[in-house]
């Protein structure tokens, strides 16, 4: 396992970096780790690499590195999929025996967790959002009805339901595994009446239609504005960490999205025993008509891009919000994995969801701003 100190002779055989960068004192490695072991590899003008390792072999590194390394290689292959190249990371090496992937990094990109409504300068938010927009769609189009989606070289791409859509029915496997929140958790979503029916409903909604990331959220996109002084262009945009790419329903990808703009809401609140719901809400220091404003320019640089009838599009959307409210649970349980308590943050997201799953449509409208008929944008 590479790590910090490690690292510079496998970059050095390969040919990844100069040896000038060693010699001149100019290389800087950094670990990134989040679920794998990364590390970023920082030369003269920014940061060159991002090498991404497993991290716990037991939770199926190996497998989402490898499917991340197969897609980045088939999107650069095939011509077909050639509108894919500019909102992907460049696959600079794989390394299949020692599962090590390594990316090219972008100079002067930002996370969008990080960056979104940052003043100009650096992009504001409504254009990032709808920069996003156009590139989910780009993703999907490039898959959906071609003969991509038919491909015998995509024949490895899994298609299963998201698992959060079953949590309220557990194996054994992740009983085993819970945290006290997460029991709490569990028991919230099993309770008569409650979240439990609209998670299997979501199974019948659910459209496996073209390729899809499969984990879309603000900490997979870099994007980067035009720098200051330089001529005014679009906000650039690069999906990152297709570990999870699948077949699947699009609408799960626009869910990913939508509800990681009520977790940025809901993180920008003040957390407190002694707070009441509404004095969180208007402390929040991102307010919520600035969530509605993004999320409607994010669907409406979506919709535009993917050139959808009216009736596609409300179809769509709809599902996207009923599915988001899935992706408001995920969140919420993957921030109590090793909690004893269910954190303030994760309360709030399930207060919200079960709103979200109980009246969709005024979900769509209230928390995310969308009218309900596409004719509304």
């Amino acid at each position: 396992m590479l790590d910090v100190d490690s690292v510079t002779p496998f970059l050095l055989d390969r040919g990844l970096i100069p040896v000038s960068w060693v010699i001149d004192g100019d290389l800087t490695i950094r670990s990134a780790a989040r679920r794998n072991r990364n590390l970023e590899v920082e030369g003269p003008g920014g940061t060159a690499l991002l090498i991404k390792q497993p991290g716990d072999a037991s939770e199926g590194g190996h497998e989402t590195l490898r499917r991340e390394a197969r897609f980045y290689r088939f999107c650069r292959e095939e011509s077909a999929a050639a509108p894919m190249v500019r909102i992907l990371p460049r696959l600079v090496c794989w390394d299949a025996e020692e599962t090590i992937l390594v990316l090219e990094w972008i100079p002067d990109a930002f996370c969008l967790w990080t960056g979104w409504g940052i003043p100009d300068g650096r992009g504001t938010s409504l254009e990032a959002a709808r920069a996003l927009g156009h590139a989910l769609a780009t993703v999907h189009g490039v898959f959906d009805g071609t003969a991509l989606d038919q491909d015998p070289r995509l024949g490895w791409l899994p298609g299963t339901l998201p698992w959060v859509m079953t949590l309220h029915q557990p194996g054994t496997v992740l009983l085993s595994r819970l945290s006290a929140a997460n029991a709490q958790t569990l028991r919230l979503l099993q309770v008569p009446g409650g979240m439990g029916e609209p998670l299997d409903a979501m199974a019948h909604q659910w459209r496996a239609a073209t390729v899809i990331h499969g984990d879309m959220k603000f900490a997979n996109v870099l994007i980067r504005s035009p720098r200051a002084g330089a001529e005014p262009g679009p906000v650039e945009v690069w999906i990152a960490d297709w570990e999870l790419v699948q077949i699947g329903d699009p609408a799960w990808d626009l869910a990913g999205v939508l509800q990681d703009f009520l977790v940025f809401w809901v993180f920008s609140m003040p957390i407190g025993d002694d707070l009441t719901a509404e004095a969180m809400i208007d402390q929040a220091r991102v307010p919520l008509t600035a969530v509605r404003s993004a999320a409607r320019a994010f669907w409406s640089g979506y919709r535009a891009e993917a050139g959808l009838a009216p009736d596609a599009a409300d179809a769509l959307v709809r599902r996207a919000v009923t599915f988001s409210g899935a992706r408001l649970i995920q969140t919420a349980f993957e921030l109590a994995v090793e909690a004893d308590r269910l954190p303030g943050q994760s309360v709030l997201l399930l207060q919200i969801s079960a709103n979200l799953l109980a009246e969709p449509e005024r979900g769509q409208v209230q928390l995310y701003g969308i009218p309900l008929s596409a004719f509304g944008l």
